[in-house]
């Protein structure tokens, strides 16, 4: 009790410090001035990726950077998602696609396909939900909000994508994928609750 005492008397006299994210659109700058200071063919779409993708932490963007140079030629975006393993990020959006045309068949063969292959179901699931979210932000905020997407997902891939979807859509993908994501380490079969949900959201049951 008495050392309790102590450390809440000393914390008054801690100076404490609050540090701010770095905004993607400076981190960026910087990326791109270590890449060619290190002469790494660094792309201004590929800084942006890796930009958003650290979450506003220099080290971490730095980190990957480094990652990335192992890489030979130029890293645009599609080479720095190909060398973080992020690739498949190509086959979320085609499933993305056809669960907002309602192509049920489709959808349901290609998550088929995936999860053969040895995608996991919750990281699908997961992808799929910050797809959603990142195509309802630029829809609803614009450029305003593109320091909030995950940078994942091109933005003319994201706007393409989106331009048709109503709002109450955007929610109710959100809703029950992020349902999905909770509850499917509690099902005793994960890839039939996988398929219902799937289902449910080409339908909008």
């Amino acid at each position: 009790l008495v050392g309790s005492e102590m450390c809440i008397r000393d914390s008054s006299r801690c100076q404490r410090f609050s540090f701010k994210r770095i905004l993607p659109r400076d981190m960026e700058k910087h990326l791109l001035h270590v890449a060619a200071a290190e002469q790494i063919d660094l792309q201004p779409d590929g800084a942006e990726i890796l930009a958003r993708m650290a979450n506003g932490a220099l080290r971490d963007a730095l980190s990957l950077l480094d990652q990335c140079r192992a890489a030979e030629g130029t890293l645009d975006s599609r080479a720095v998602l190909e060398v973080l393993g992020l690739a498949g990020s190509v086959q979320t959006v085609q499933l993305m696609q056809r669960i907002l045309e309602r192509d049920a068949g489709s959808a349901l063969m290609q998550l088929g396909e995936l999860y053969g292959g040895g995608k996991d179901l919750t990281a699908l699931l997961g992808e799929l939900s910050d797809l959603t979210r990142d195509m309802m932000i630029l829809k609803t905020a614009g450029k305003d909000g593109a320091d909030l997407l995950t940078g994942v997902y091109e933005r003319k891939t994201l706007t393409e994508l989106g331009k048709d979807v109503s709002m109450a859509r955007f929610l109710y993908l959100t809703q029950t994928l992020q349902a999905a994501c909770a509850a499917i380490s509690d099902s005793f079969h994960p890839v039939s609750y996988t398929h219902l949900r799937a289902h449910e959201t080409v339908l909008d049951l």
